[in-house]
């Protein structure tokens, strides 16, 4: 990531703002601190950390430096993972300060294409990394800075966490765009977020579904500054009358709205539509983003799906498909390790209209009586027919649990049910007073499982 000294503003922190110029200096020093640390050469480091500038500064420096770094949140549990991968250096990186740790003094051969390491649960809470190189991070941040159109005027506004891999793909593409990101604590609740927001004048917010349910009923309009233009979604399927509220919003308010998906395993980002298409073809994530390209492998056997003759597993090709993933130190020091170029989602699609729309995950299939069922799907109609806020559907094979909420009427739910061949008997509803989310805001369903069944 070429980064260019320059006077603009970089980041607008809490309580310091950094220009390109100082950032560059300060990445300098930084790494100067890191070499004091530990006696090795390219130590393999384990960043625990926030939105913070300092944060923002030890993520640059292994990225600029080409020291290979594990991405964990500041209250996961990394014990297993120091161990595991024999980490040389941890790092803690919050507002309040930076604590560096040598841990294995031992130079391991680490393979030169290793640039970051995500988790594949977001969190850091398993230990299977996704790695990723800087040809995976820039190529996808460049596709990025395309679709969006990010010009270096745009500020970004600190709202997911970077550890994760949409809240580092905001931060990586607005780095290779030379624009600005603005810092504050990634929860919608804090007033600090807010007060940044503002003060600064940032221009994009973005959010998986989970965000957007809660600004919808704390009234967008009033949460939202004026100055923000662009809004971004990610991180799991946004229910129908969501993405009509929100496109009707960008629309009435002269605001752009995108919906986009990725996996982690591709950097980040892989598709995405905008409010216009969105009109068009509700319920798509459109088409490949710049770079890169969309497919189907067929499916079999069938699901029970309006399009089941078209749906099979989408692939998506592109150059910031991952390297592979690592459960082991060893993994790490492969010599032949190359991007994959292609990589098999999981998800099961159909195509129309040369846009794609995901019918379910591959994993989220269970057979009920012999008949395979898309629990995604069922989970949307369910949602549909009762008009709920939230519910969610999970199970196994022979046993299907639907979790919702106060409102939804069972009855009512057995009856859908009872229309797609699914029996009562076949059912367990459970009711909660309300979901539970995991810090990337994505649904805990094991939580919620656990909860209800108690």
């Amino acid at each position: 990531m070429n980064l260019k000294a320059k006077e603009q503003i970089a980041f607008y922190g809490l309580h310091e703002n950094l220009s390109y110029k100082q950032l560059l200096v300060q990445v300098a020093d930084m790494f100067e601190s890191l070499s004091r640390v530990t006696p090795i050469t390219r130590p393999l480091v384990l960043l625990q950390l926030d939105t913070s500038i300092n944060a923002v500064v030890v993520y640059i420096t292994c990225l600029h430096h080409n020291l290979p770094v594990i991405l964990a949140a500041p209250t996961a549990d990394v014990d297993d993972l120091l161990l595991r991968y024999e980490v040389n250096l941890h790092v803690v990186a919050l507002e309040q300060g930076i604590e560096c740790t040598s841990i294995c003094t031992e130079q391991h051969a680490l393979n030169t294409k290793i640039a970051v390491l995500l988790s594949t649960s977001g969190s850091t809470g398993s230990p299977k990394l996704v790695m990723l190189s800087k040809q995976n991070i820039e190529s996808n941040a460049k596709s990025i800075v395309e679709y969006l159109d990010i010009s270096s005027e745009e500020r970004a506004l600190s709202s997911l966490p970077f550890y994760y891999s949409y809240g580092l793909s905001v931060l990586n593409s607005h780095l290779v765009a030379g624009a600005s990101m603005v810092l504050g604590p990634a929860d919608l609740l804090s007033k600090q977020l807010w007060q940044q927001a503002k003060q600064h004048r940032a221009t994009s917010f973005a959010g998986v579904p989970f965000s957007y349910e809660m600004l919808l009923k704390l009234r967008l309009e009033r949460v939202l500054p004026d100055s923000i233009t662009t809004l971004t979604q990610a991180g799991g399927k946004l229910a129908e009358k969501t993405i009509n509220q929100l496109s009707a919003f960008a629309k009435n308010n002269q605001k752009r709205f995108f919906v986009m998906y990725g996996q982690t395993e591709a950097t980040a980002r892989m598709a995405y539509i905008d409010n216009q298409d969105l009109e068009v073809y509700p319920g798509s994530i459109g088409q490949a983003i710049p770079g890169g390209e969309l497919m189907l492998k067929p499916s079999t056997p069938k699901l029970t799906h309006q399009q089941q003759d078209n749906v099979g597993e989408l692939i998506y090709r592109g150059p910031n498909v991952m390297l592979g993933y690592a459960k082991t130190l060893a993994d790490l020091c492969k010599p032949d390790l190359a991007e994959m170029q292609q990589l098999a989602t999981g998800d099961l699609a159909y195509c129309l209209n040369k846009r794609y729309y995901i019918v379910g995950r591959i994993k989220r299939i269970i057979k009920l009586r012999g008949i395979r069922f898309s629990l995604d799907e069922l989970e949307t109609g369910l949602k549909q027919s009762l008009e709920a806020d939230w519910l969610f559907c999970s199970g196994e094979d022979d046993r299907l649990v639907v979790i919702f909420g106060k409102g939804c009427n069972q009855e009512q739910s057995q009856a859908f049910l009872r229309q797609k061949g699914i029996h009562p008997t076949l059912v367990s509803h459970y009711s909660l007073a309300k979901p539970l989310y995991n810090q990337n805001g994505k649904p805990d369903l094991a939580k919620m499982l656990e909860l209800a069944s108690e």
